[in-house]
């Protein structure tokens, strides 16, 4: 048992996962922006993005900060069901965004605190039982490295949606259109 201890201990410490961008598959979701998209052309980016487990496509809500070509850009892509009816709206949109607006964001999401974030529990406390709800990711391309830290909404209230809250508010300052297109975030 004495054993057991010390690799407790070491797994107690994780990492958050890191690839390179280069070796980064990109995945079938057209409708949103990963950090490591080659339209990026390898340049900063960070993104929040929630996947809701059980709601049919597309069920993904996505605020991406990114620089390019020395501006700062905000993309938000969310849809909506609307009452009453099987109808979804869906709704993209792309603008620059002040550099002090993707400082906010720069200052939370940084290597060592994405590692900090990834070190959570993915459910929050280890007793509880969860069987919906979604699925929280912040990533950030740094260097051309793919940082990220997950967690899944029944954790609750936490650091991680806390910054993922900053994303929202960015994304309706610039564009009070996407309210309501975002929930979740």
């Amino acid at each position: 048992m004495l054993i057991l201890i010390p690799a407790l201990a070491l797994t107690a410490n994780v990492e958050a996962p890191i690839e390179l961008c280069s070796d980064y598959a990109a995945t079938d979701e057209s409708f949103t922006l990963d950090v490591c998209d080659e339209a990026l052309q390898g340049d900063v980016a960070y993104s929040a993005t929630i996947r809701a487990s059980l709601n049919p496509e597309p069920a993904v809500r996505q605020v991406t900060i990114f620089r390019h070509d020395g501006q700062w850009f905000v993309r938000a892509t969310g849809y909506r069901w609307e009452p009453g009816t099987s109808l979804v709206s869906t709704r993209r949109n792309e603008l620059p965004i002040s550099a002090d607006d993707a400082a906010l964001i720069e200052a939370q999401l940084g290597a060592v605190a994405l590692s900090n974030l990834a070190a959570q529990p993915y459910y929050g406390d280890d007793d509880r039982i969860c069987t919906d709800g979604a699925n929280f990711e912040l990533a950030a391309a740094i260097d051309g490295q793919r940082h990220t830290a997950r967690q899944h909404s029944c954790a609750g209230n936490t650091q991680l949606t806390e910054i993922t809250a900053l994303f929202l508010d960015i994304a309706i300052r610039y564009d009070n259109g996407f309210e309501g297109y975002l929930g979740g975030l």
